[in-house]
């Protein structure tokens, strides 16, 4: 018992980089568990703008059978809430404006997009045709 008590005395405790060590182990195991909650978020946004742009196209198609006609790039989504396809065209997952063009620019008869994840380049844009056809 004596030398458990001496022992105690002695001891001071974690020294500082014992304690960095395991503030390091604690910061990576954050990030990683951060790093794949927020992949899976995106991929399911993704999914989402896909499954809407999906929506979309049938409901253009089928103003193409009533109207005859596509609508034009001024025209856009919304003349699918007049012509009663659609009672609201929603904002994107990431609460942008899904764009229109009619005709498409990358060869198809229309083009409906989303700007992605990072809403400003290109390369992660969600659209109703394959970027390999480009």
């Amino acid at each position: 018992m004596l030398k458990m008590m001496k022992t105690l005395q002695n001891s001071k405790g974690m020294s500082l980089m014992e304690i960095l060590v395991v503030l390091g182990i604690i910061a990576g195991a954050t990030a990683a568990i951060v790093g794949a909650v927020s992949s899976k978020a995106d991929k399911a946004r993704i999914k989402q703008a896909e499954t809407e742009i999906s929506g979309y196209v049938g409901d253009i198609k089928q103003y193409k059978i009533d109207e005859r006609k596509y609508p034009s790039t001024d025209e856009g989504l919304e003349a699918l809430v007049d012509a009663g396809f659609r009672e609201e065209i929603r904002a994107d997952p990431w609460g942008n404006d899904y764009t229109y063009e009619s005709p498409g620019s990358h060869g198809k008869k229309f083009e409906i997009c989303s700007d992605g994840p990072d809403e400003e380049t290109e390369e992660d844009d969600i659209c109703n045709y394959k970027k390999s056809d480009e």
